[in-house]
C-alpha cells in the first residue's frame, strides 16, 4: 500500500480535520443554542400542534428532511411516487418535482398542466404520467419531452383527475371527480355503472384483481373476470376512502375519513390508532420490504409489524420527537432499498430504518450486546451481558439462557471452529454448540487460567486458544486445557490469528504479544511504549495483512511491513471499544459512534441509526450485510445499493464542452465537482480525483471545491478522471475529461502569454513594420491614454487601502441600487405583473425577500407609466398579533397616502377604533374613502396601491377567518385599485374549509439561490477596477454558499475585511478561508436560522 495516509490521505486528512473540529465546536454549543432555541419557538409553540423537524439529517441519522430550502416545487406534498430509474417523484400543489440527488420540477412553464398534481405512475414504457386537479391526465415521455395532455375534449369524466394506476406500457386506469375510466393505447374508455363519483384511489391486487375508492359509494372490487361489484356498503366506507391496500394475508386495507378499516371474510372491521379515531384522516398506507405496516394519517404515522395485525398496537410517529416534519401525512412510498418516503404539508421526511434496522427482539432490545457472530450455515448468534444469548436462524430468533443450557446469562464471547462448532465464553464457563445433539457442551471453569474468557482463537493446527481474565488457555481434543505460562495471571481481552500463521494477544496492562513459530515477543508502540487498553474484539485484519489493533486510551494502530502507524486521525473518537474487518471495509466501534474504513476513505455514523454510540462489536452477514451490537441493542445493516452520480462542472472556471475543457493558461487553478445520491445529501458526498501526469493515486475530497494552488501543466492533454462516493460506500461510475493546456512563451519580467497568440502578435507586427512610422503617433496617444487610465486606477486603489474600502453589505437589506445583483429580470418580472395581479414571493431566510421588496417601492415609485400610478405600501407584519393585523395595514396605508392628499381632512374609521377592534370591514370602509380621494390627484390616469407585506409566515398562525377576510378584501371590487406583493419563507398552504384559500389568488415566485454566474457577478461587480479575485477563491466562495445572497455577501465583506489587513489589492484564496473561519465562530455564538421559523400548520 505505501506510506501510509500519503498522497490522497493528506488532501483527505486536512479537510476531514478542519470538518471534525467543527463538529465538535458545534458540540460545545448546543446548550446555549439549544436554550435560545426554546425561548423563541415557546410561543410559536402554543399557536400550532405541529412543530417542523429542524434537522436536515445525516449519515447517522434515521431521519431526513426535504423542503422548498432543498429544492422541491414545493412544500405541501400530495404524491410520492418511486420511479424504475431509482428516481422520487413528488406531486405538490405547485407542479411535480424529480429527485434524484438533485432537484427537477415541472411546471406549467414547460408544458404540465394547471394544478395540483394528485397522482403520479409510470408505465412499462418508461413514461410518466400526472393528475393534475384541474388540469386533466399528462404524459411525460421516457426520453423527458413534456407533455400530452388529455382533457375532457379527449373523452375524460373530468379535468380533476386524482388517482392513476398503470396497465401496461401505454395504458392506465384513470379515477376523475366524475368517475372511473380507462385509458388505452392513447383511447379513453369508458367504465359504466361503477365509480361514477369522485375516486380517491386505484390499487392491484393479483394480477387481474382492482379496488377503487368512490366517494359516497364505497369500495369497488373487479375480479379476473372483470366482474365488478361494491364490497358490502357499510357506513365506514361511505365517506372518504383516501387509500387502499391489500395485504399478503387477503385483508383489504381502507384509509377513510375516520380512521383505519379493514375487509374481512365479508365484513368491514375498524383498526384502532388512537384512543378516539373519530376524524382521524387515513390518506396513505403500505407495506414495505420488512413486513411493517405503515399508515399515514393527519395526526401522524403509524407503523406495526404485519405478523401482529389486526391485534397489534401502533407506534406513533409525530413531529414533535423532531422525526417527522409535519404531522400531516398525505403520502408514503418505498423505494427499492426499502426506504420510507413520506410526503407531509411541511415537506418530505425520508426514514431509514429498514436500512438501519434496530431487532426488536425483547432479549435483545436495550440490551448491551458484547458480541456477534454468523456462522457457515448463515445463522447469527448474539451474546447480551444480562440475556444470554439470542441465535436467528432465518424465521426467528431462538434464545437460549440459564433456563436451557447455558451456565449464566452473561455472554462476552462467541467463535466457530473449522469444524463448524460455535464457541461461547460466559461469564463462568467456555463451551460450545452440539450441532449433532442440539445441545450445549460446557467446560469446567476449574480447567481455564480464569473466567470470564473475552476472546477465543483458533490456530493453525487446529488448537484452540482461550483468553480469560487471568490469562491464556490452549485446548486441542487430544489434551484437553493447558495453561499458557508466558501471558499467566495477565488478563487477555483479544486474540486473533493473523494470515501468515501468528498469533496476536491483546492485553489490559501487559502490552501486545506475538506468538509465530513457537516464538514470543512484545510489540511496542514507535514511541517504545507498551500498546495497553486493548479492547475486547480488538484485532482484525485486512485482505492485504493490514493489522489493526484498537484500544480504549490510545486509539486505532496499523501494523503493515513490520512498521507501526496510528491511523485514528479520522475517528469520531479515539476512545475505541472494537475493531473488526467486514464486507471489504475496517469498521470501527467508538464511544460516539461508528467508523468505516474501505483503504481509499473514511465515513462516520454518529446519530440515531444506533440505538447507542457505543458500539462494542460488528460481524459479517449473509450477503452484504453487516451486524452491530452496542450497548443498548443489536441493529441489521444492509447498505444501499444505489450509485451517486457526479460531473464536472467547470475547471478554472470553464465549463466542458464534448468532456474537453481548453485552458486559457498552463496553470491548474481550481476545480469545482457535483454530485448527487439519491440516499446521502450532497454535502455529506465524498469526491476522488486523479490527474495523469500528477497524481500517483487518487485523491479524496470532502467537498466538491478542490484548489490545485496554480498547479504547473505541461502543454498537451492531460486526462482528469473524478469519482464520487457515499455514505454507504457505492461509488459512481468514473468520468474523464480532457484538460489541454496550450504552450506558453515566457516573457522578461516573469510574464507569459498563449505562444499561439504570442506568434500571431509577432507575425502581424512584422507586416505592420512598414506603416510603423504613421502609426506611431496614434500608439502614442493610446499609451498616453493606458498611462492615464493605470495612474487613475492605482489613484482608486491607493484611497481605497487609504480608507479601507468594503462595499459589501452584510445583515442588512441591499438599499443602493448599484449593489442589487442577480434578482434584475425579477423585479421586472413582478412591475408586469402588477398592472393586473397581485404576487406571493416565498423562499427561505436571508435569501434577499427584503432587499427585493425595498428595490420593488423604489422602482414602483419612479415608474413612468401612461395608465397607472403605483403608490408602494410596506408592511412588516413581524410580530402582529391577529387582532391588530387590519389595524397595523391601516396605519401602513394612511401614514403613506397622507402625502398625497393635501385637501380637506378625511373622516377614517382608523381614527376612532381602538386597535384590537378594527376589523377587515372597517379596513375596506376606509381604504375606500382613501382610494376615491386619490381619484383628483391622479388626474386620468388610475392608481392602484400595492401592500409590500413582509414577513407575511406569521398570518399561518392566524385562525382561517381572518385569512378569509383579507381573501374578501382582494376578491372585492376593490382589487382594480389593490394589489399585494407578500414575502415570507414557508407560506402554510394547509386548508381546510370550503371556500378558496386566500393564496390562491395570488401569483406564485419562489425565490431561488444565485445561478452562479449571478454570485460572480455579485462578488466581482462591486469591486471592478478597484479590487481583483482570485479564481479558486471565487469558487471557493461559490462552493461554500449555494447561492444564497446573504453568504455571498457574508464572505465577501470578511474576505475583503482580512485582504485589507495585509494591504493587498487581490483577494485570494487565505482570504477567503479566513472568512469562513470567522462565519463559523459567528454561527456558533448566534441561533441556528431555523430557529426562527413559524411551525407549519
Amino acid at each position: 500500500m505505501g506510506a501510509p495516509f500519503s498522497g490522497s490521505y493528506i488532501t483527505y486528512s486536512g479537510e476531514l480535520s478542519m470538518r471534525k473540529s467543527r463538529s465538535f465546536r458545534t458540540l460545545w454549543s448546543i446548550p446555549r443554542r439549544v436554550t435560545l432555541c426554546l425561548i423563541l419557538l415557546i410561543g410559536p409553540a402554543w399557536l400550532s400542534g405541529n412543530l417542523p423537524a429542524l434537522a436536515q439529517g445525516g449519515p447517522g441519522d434515521l431521519w431526513q428532511t426535504f423542503t422548498v430550502d432543498d429544492g422541491i416545487l414545493s412544500n405541501n406534498i400530495l404524491a410520492v411516487f418511486p420511479a424504475g430509474d431509482g428516481s422520487i417523484w413528488f406531486g405538490t400543489d405547485a407542479g411535480a418535482s424529480r429527485y434524484d440527488g438533485s432537484w427537477q420540477s415541472w411546471t406549467t412553464e414547460v408544458g404540465l398542466p394547471q394544478g395540483p398534481v394528485r397522482a403520479i405512475t409510470q408505465t412499462t414504457d418508461g413514461a410518466v404520467w400526472f393528475a393534475t386537479e384541474s388540469g386533466g391526465l399528462a404524459r411525460r415521455e421516457a426520453n423527458g419531452e413534456c407533455c400530452r395532455i388529455w382533457t375532457t375534449a379527449d373523452g375524460l369524466p373530468s379535468n380533476d383527475v386524482r388517482a392513476l394506476l398503470s396497465d401496461g406500457e401505454n395504458s392506465l386506469w384513470v379515477g376523475t371527480a366524475a368517475g372511473l375510466v380507462y385509458l388505452d393505447n392513447g383511447r379513453v374508455v369508458g367504465v359504466e355503472g361503477v365509480a361514477e363519483s369522485l375516486v380517491w384511489t386505484i390499487v392491484r391486487g393479483s394480477p387481474d384483481t382492482l379496488w377503487v375508492s368512490a366517494q359516497g359509494e364505497g369500495v369497488w372490487e373487479r375480479d379476473g373476470a372483470g366482474i365488478w361489484r361494491l364490497l358490502n356498503g357499510n357506513e365506514m366506507v361511505r365517506g372518504d376512502v383516501y387509500a387502499l391496500w391489500p395485504d399478503r394475508e387477503g385483508r383489504l386495507w381502507a384509509g377513510t375519513q375516520n380512521g383505519l378499516v379493514y375487509y374481512e371474510n365479508g365484513h368491514w372491521q375498524r383498526q384502532p390508532l388512537l384512543a378516539d379515531d373519530t376524524g382521524l384522516r387515513v390518506f396513505s398506507i403500505l407495506t414495505d420490504n420488512e413486513d411493517g405496516f405503515w399508515v399515514g394519517a393527519d395526526q401522524g404515522c403509524f407503523y406495526a409489524p404485519v405478523g401482529r395485525l389486526p391485534d397489534g398496537e401502533f407506534t406513533r410517529f409525530q413531529a414533535r420527537d423532531n422525526r417527522l416534519v409535519n404531522d400531516h401525512v398525505r403520502a408514503m412510498a418505498s423505494d427499492d432499498g426499502g426506504v420510507l418516503w413520506m410526503g407531509t404539508i411541511a415537506g418530505v421526511s425520508r426514514y431509514v430504518g429498514n436500512i438501519w434496522y434496530e431487532i426488536a427482539d425483547p432479549a435483545l432490545r436495550d440490551q448491551r450486546v458484547n458480541t456477534v457472530l454468523t456462522d457457515n450455515a448463515g445463522r447469527t448468534w448474539a451474546g447480551t451481558e444480562q440475556n444470554g444469548l439470542a441465535m436467528w436462524n432465518g424465521t426467528y430468533w431462538q434464545h437460549f439462557t440459564e433456563q436451557n443450557g447455558l451456565p449464566d446469562n452473561r455472554v462476552v464471547t462467541l467463535f466457530e471452529d473449522d469444524q463448524g462448532r460455535v464457541w461461547i465464553g460466559t461469564g463462568s464457563s467456555v463451551g460450545f454448540w452440539a450441532e449433532n445433539g442440539g445441545t450445549w457442551q460446557f467446560f469446567s471453569a476449574s480447567s481455564l487460567a480464569g473466567v470470564p474468557v473475552y476472546s477465543i482463537a483458533q490456530d493453525t493446527n487446529g488448537s484452540l486458544w482461550f483468553a480469560t481474565e487471568r490469562g491464556v488457555s490452549r485446548w486441542d481434543e487430544a489434551t484437553g486445557f493447558t495453561a499458557v505460562p508466558e501471558l499467566a495471571g495477565k488478563r487477555v481481552n483479544a486474540i486473533h490469528r493473523s494470515r501468515d500463521g501468528a498469533l496476536w494477544f491483546g492485553t489490559d496492562t501487559a502490552g501486545l504479544w506475538r506468538l509465530s513459530g513457537g516464538e514470543w515477543r512484545t510489540m511496542d508502540a514507535p514511541t517504545g511504549e507498551p500498546f495497553n487498553l486493548i479492547v475486547a474484539n480488538g484485532i482484525t485484519e485486512s485482505p492485504d495483512g493490514t493489522l489493526w489493533v484498537g484500544m480504549y486510551d490510545d486509539g486505532l494502530w496499523r501494523y503493515r511491513d513490520k512498521v507501526w502507524w496510528q491511523a485514528d486521525a479520522f475517528l469520531a473518537s479515539p476512545l475505541v471499544l472494537s475493531v473488526r474487518y467486514a464486507g471489504g471495509s475496517l469498521w470501527v466501534g467508538t464511544r460516539v459512534g461508528l467508523d468505516r474504513y474501505d483503504d481509499q476513505t473514511w465515513q462516520s455514523y454518529v446519530g440515531d441509526v444506533l440505538p447507542s454510540s457505543e458500539v462494542l462489536s460488528v460481524a459479517p452477514g449473509v450477503g452484504s450485510v453487516v451486524w452491530i451490537g452496542t450497548k443498548a441493542g443489536l441493529v441489521r445493516y444492509r447498505p444501499e445499493k444505489a450509485a451517486p452520480w457526479v460531473r464536472v462542472e467547470t475547471v478554472n472556471l470553464i465549463e466542458p464542452i464534448d468532456g474537453v475543457v481548453k485552458l486559457v493558461g498552463d496553470k491548474l487553478r481550481a476545480l469545482r465537482l457535483v454530485g448527487g445520491d439519491l440516499a446521502t445529501r450532497p454535502e455529506h458526498l465524498i469526491f476522488l480525483t486523479q490527474l495523469d501526469g500528477a497524481d500517483t493515486m487518487s485523491q479524496v475530497h470532502s467537498s466538491g471545491q478542490i484548489s490545485y494552488r496554480d498547479l504547473q501543466l505541461s502543454p498537451g492533454a492531460h486526462g482528469l478522471r473524478v469519482w464520487a462516493r457515499d455514505a454507504a460506500f457505492n461509488y459512481s461510475s468514473p468520468v474523464e475529461i480532457k484538460l489541454v493546456a496550450p504552450r506558453m512563451v515566457r516573457l522578461p519580467g516573469g510574464g507569459a502569454v498563449v505562444a499561439e497568440t504570442f506568434y500571431i502578435g509577432l507575425f502581424l507586427g512584422v507586416l505592420a513594420l512598414g506603416g510603423v512610422t504613421a502609426a506611431g503617433r496614434i500608439s502614442w496617444r493610446a499609451r498616453t491614454r493606458e498611462r492615464r487610465h493605470e495612474a487613475e486606477m492605482a489613484t482608486r486603489q491607493r484611497e481605497a487601502l487609504a480608507r479601507h474600502f468594503n462595499p459589501y453589505i452584510s445583515g442588512e437589506p441591499v438599499r443602493r441600487e448599484e449593489m442589487f445583483f442577480g434578482r434584475e429580470a425579477l423585479l421586472r418580472k413582478i412591475l408586469n405583473a402588477l398592472h393586473q395581479n397581485s404576487i406571493m414571493i416565498h423562499g427561505e431566510r436571508r435569501m434577499g425577500k427584503t432587499t427585493l421588496l425595498f428595490q420593488l417601492a423604489e422602482a414602483l415609485r419612479q415608474a413612468d407609466d401612461p395608465e397607472w400610478v403605483f403608490i408602494p405600501v410596506s408592511v412588516d407584519l413581524e410580530g402582529t398579533a391577529p387582532e391588530h393585523f387590519f389595524h397595523l395595514l391601516m396605519e401602513a396605508t394612511w401614514g403613506v397616502l397622507r402625502g398625497y392628499l393635501t385637501g380637506a381632512p378625511l373622516t377614517l374609521r382608523f381614527d376612532t377604533i381602538p386597535s384590537a377592534a378594527y376589523t377587515d370591514r372597517d379596513f375596506t370602509a376606509d381604504l375606500r374613502v382613501l382610494l376615491d380621494a386619490l381619484k383628483d390627484v391622479v388626474a386620468l390616469r388610475q392608481v392602484r396601491v400595492i401592500l409590500l407585506m413582509d414577513e407575511m409566515d406569521v398570518i399561518s398562525t392566524y385562525d382561517a377567518i381572518i385569512q378569509q377576510q383579507l381573501r374578501r378584501i382582494f376578491m372585492s371590487s376593490l382589487a382594480q385599485n389593490l394589489g399585494a406583493v407578500v414575502a415570507g419563507i414557508q407560506i402554510s398552504k394547509a386548508w381546510d374549509r370550503v371556500e378558496s384559500p386566500w393564496f390562491n389568488l395570488f401569483n406564485e415566485i419562489p425565490l431561488d439561490p444565485f445561478t452562479d454566474e449571478q454570485a460572480r457577478e455579485l462578488l466581482t461587480e462591486p469591486v471592478r477596477g478597484v479590487y481583483e479575485w482570485d479564481l479558486d477563491a471565487i469558487e471557493f466562495v461559490l462552493a461554500h454558499t449555494a447561492g444564497r445572497p446573504y453568504r455571498l455577501q457574508q464572505y465577501a465583506l470578511e474576505a475583503v475585511n482580512h485582504m485589507l489587513t495585509s494591504e493587498r489589492l487581490r483577494i485570494t484564496m487565505a482570504d477567503v478561508q479566513a472568512a469562513d473561519a470567522v462565519i463559523e465562530r459567528a454561527q456558533l455564538t448566534e441561533p441556528p436560522w431555523d430557529c426562527w421559523l413559524w411551525p407549519v400548520s
